[in-house]
């Protein structure tokens, strides 16, 4: 009896260190989900919120904002193009010639017809003459202009111009750019 009562006990005392074992594998499991929902969540909000705030501000630039407003914005915009540096403007002009595709510019609102002029005058003064420029809306763009040429650079006013490693390896040397 005293063989078969030792045999009871350490099967009992497998069986709940088994027992033990399973629950706090689930309850690490289950801690590692509710860790995972919880980041999950907090970048859901995270998102919502910034969202909300950027319709917030486009909402009010909307109903305070004026065409002088954007040819304002408009303005700055060329003057930034008229700033860039001679390096960053053959860079610019390589990459048009080098695409062929048109320049872009988007607006969070339609830009006015002079407005529109006075940035194709300008993108054909610092870029290229021979290139066409066009236009479209974009809702992310709260306020400004940007200008993507080739799918390789952008610009926004009062920002510097962010350059991908396709634009920096262009061999503009080489590049003949129109006067």
């Amino acid at each position: 009896m005293a063989g078969i009562s030792g045999k009871k006990r350490a099967l009992r005392e497998r069986l709940e260190s088994d027992i033990r074992e399973e629950m706090e594998t689930k309850r690490e499991t289950w801690r590692k989900q509710i860790e995972v929902e919880r980041e999950d969540f907090s970048r859901s909000l995270q998102r919502r919120a910034g969202h909300r705030s950027i319709e917030i501000a486009r909402r009010m630039l909307k109903d305070y904002a004026n065409s002088e407003l954007a040819g304002h914005v408009a303005e700055v915009f060329i003057e930034q193009l008229h700033n860039l540096d001679d390096d960053m403007r053959q860079k610019l002009s390589c990459a048009a010639l080098r695409t062929g595709d048109p320049a872009l510019v988007e607006s969070g609102d339609k830009l006015q017809s002079t407005a529109r002029r006075n940035v194709t005058r300008a993108i054909h003064d610092c870029v290229s003459r021979d290139v066409d420029v066009t236009y479209r809306e974009d809702d992310d763009i709260v306020m400004g202009l940007r200008l993507t040429i080739g799918n390789t650079d952008r610009l926004h006013p009062g920002d510097k111009v962010r350059r991908t490693g396709r634009l920096n390896d262009l061999p503009c040397r080489s590049c003949t750019v129109p006067p």
